[in-house]
């Protein structure tokens, strides 16, 4: 999962630098609207959602019932 962070780390690290995002379908440069921010939070989201997932975030529950 760490591995398939890595994209999505390496375009946010490159939206931040440059203050350009680029999609592919539109060219946002920073300040020129939310467009520019909210390619951001999808890619930086998905780099957190592989990110959580590689460290284990999502944890099987036991079923075994504690006893007293």
């Amino acid at each position: 999962m760490l591995m398939a962070s890595l994209p999505f780390l390496h375009d946010v690290y490159l939206i931040m630098a440059s203050g350009i995002a680029d999609s592919g379908e539109y060219i946002v440069q920073r300040g020129d609207g939310w467009g520019y921010y909210a390619y951001l939070f999808k890619k930086s989201a998905f780099a957190f959602l592989f990110i959580w997932l590689a460290t284990l975030g999502t944890k099987e529950k036991s079923d075994t019932p504690k006893s007293e």
